[in-house]
């Protein structure tokens, strides 16, 4: 939901008292934008939190009431505000769901009886890994962080891809054994680092893994500026990828209009639908049984070997003369792989208007 300034204000405040579902994932070192070590430097007001959200986060604020929406049209589910929320007895544990979901009359399983409600937009990329590999870690933590802190044992993400207007619906069924992993691993977090001020070693986010070695000293940056920085060249790598995938969703419909191979032209563009050859690349195997000679090493054994019967002026010109003539090189085509076909889809963008033809 998108919050006036004086709201955000507050609740980052809040956000300094206890542990938050979206800090958890930082502290168990599985959030790909974040670790421990950040979590603990805004806890202790060592650096001051961003309250300007990204384009990204601001897009889904604004659509949160529209998720709620297409969550209660398509589940038949009714939803109710959440508020903000401190545990009773781990005083450290606080969050601010964004709804809760209504038990059914007739509860026959778990997610029948009363549940926690999380709205979230992604790309399209992050969007197609949860529906092939479910939801990331980081938010499966939030989810079970929420489901302790309301008391629940069920949460369900209800997730927008907004370009493509799909919504999935993954739900985080609570397993006590877990959820007491994650109660103990934060609270040893807030109990052993942030009220006594002892900074945790910081974990590398997932993003940051296989790193160049580094020469001399590694300069820590916990100033705003560069963490605005850093989470804007991620958000826009995550832009990049999208657009990438788009563009070429673009090309195969493009294919598919044409309909069939040729030239077509219009709206400014012209297209070449073509089928054409595509050369066969060099076949490793066949060539390595070829037993083919190192030709350097061929000259120079031919020049010590001619040198002892007619001279080395004429041995020279000799080799000079067969290097000319190509003798001497190995005919790679040969051992090339057949060529193979393909259809090749070329776009040339030639004017802004339609073209006339005379």
């Amino acid at each position: 939901m998108h919050t006036p300034k004086s709201s955000r204000a507050e609740f980052h405040r809040r956000r300094l008292t206890g542990i938050g579902g979206s800090d958890v994932g930082a502290i168990v070192g599985v959030d790909p934008y974040r670790n421990a070590l950040d979590v603990y430097l805004e806890k202790t007001g060592e650096v001051e939190p961003d309250e300007a959200p990204t384009p990204v986060q601001e897009r889904g604020r604004f659509l949160e009431p529209v998720i709620r929406q297409l969550y209660k049209l398509r589940s038949g589910r009714r939803l109710q505000p959440a508020r903000f929320r401190r545990h009773p007895e781990h005083k450290w544990m606080i969050g601010h769901p964004d709804s809760l979901v209504m038990a059914r009359d007739d509860v026959k399983e778990v997610t029948d009886e009363r549940g926690v409600f999380e709205a979230k937009t992604m790309m399209r990329g992050v969007f197609k890994k949860v529906v092939d590999r479910g939801l990331p870690e980081h938010n499966q933590l939030q989810g079970i962080h929420y489901g302790t802190l309301c008391k629940h044992r069920w949460v369900t993400f209800a997730v927008l891809q907004p370009d493509s207007w799909q919504f999935v619906t993954p739900t985080v069924v609570i397993e006590p054994a877990i959820q007491q992993q994650v109660v103990e691993v934060c609270e040893h977090f807030w109990y052993n680092h942030v009220v006594p001020q002892q900074p945790p070693k910081p974990r590398d986010p997932e993003w940051t893994i296989d790193l160049p070695e580094v020469e001399g000293e590694v300069e820590p940056r916990t100033d705003p500026s560069w963490r605005a920085i850093i989470e804007k060249l991620q958000d826009m790598k995550a832009l990049k990828q999208e657009a990438d995938e788009l563009y070429e969703e673009a090309r195969q419909a493009l294919r598919d209009e044409c309909g069939h191979l040729g030239q077509f032209e219009g709206a400014g563009a012209r297209v070449y639908f073509k089928e054409r050859e595509r050369q066969g690349a060099i076949d490793p195997k066949r060539l390595l049984g070829a037993g083919l000679l190192d030709p350097l090493r061929v000259q120079a054994w031919l020049m010590q070997l001619l040198q002892t019967w007619m001279g080395e002026d004429q041995a020279v010109a000799l080799i000079q003369a067969d290097v000319r003539a190509g003798e001497l090189r190995a005919d790679l085509e040969a051992f090339r792989k057949n060529p193979s076909r393909y259809k090749d889809l070329r776009v040339y963008h030639i004017s802004d208007q339609e073209p006339t033809h005379g």
